[in-house]
């Protein structure tokens, strides 16, 4: 699911129906355990994808280093092999994945934050409609 999709179904699933309150109340830890899912399977992918980066970072610097039957001839100082590998095409289309990966994991706390807090504004609803009612 990319973060598109995952901002469109927590606008959708965030939303309190005061006339259907006690529903909303009830299905209010199903949606927590939805997202807490969510979360640690992207954590786990971010684990993931930080792993295959060293493994690249590796790949990377044996060929600019000249160990790889196809690379360069040119013998790189340390500054230039730093340079090479921060430019790197390959790294930085494999760092952008990793970065996507931070900020949906961000998302999914902010929204397990949001989910608590909704909890509490269903909670305050009810206590509100008790006093209306005159029940309490």
């Amino acid at each position: 699911m990319n973060i598109e999709e995952l901002k469109k179904e927590t606008t959708i699933d965030l939303k309190i129906d005061i006339n259907n309150i006690i529903n909303c109340s009830a299905e209010n830890c199903l949606i927590h355990n939805k997202y807490l899912k969510l979360l640690i399977d992207e954590k786990l992918q971010l684990k993931k994808l930080q792993l295959e980066e060293l493994k690249l970072r590796k790949q990377r610097y044996r060929w600019y280093m000249g160990y790889d039957e196809s690379a360069p001839n040119e013998v790189l100082s340390d500054r230039g092999l730093k340079i090479h590998l921060e430019g790197d095409a390959d790294l930085i289309e494999h760092h952008k994945k990793i970065i996507i990966r931070e900020e949906k994991i961000r998302f999914l706390e902010e929204t397990l934050s949001s989910i608590v807090a909704r909890g509490f504004n269903i909670k305050n609803i009810i206590e509100q409609r008790k006093i209306d009612l005159g029940i309490v």
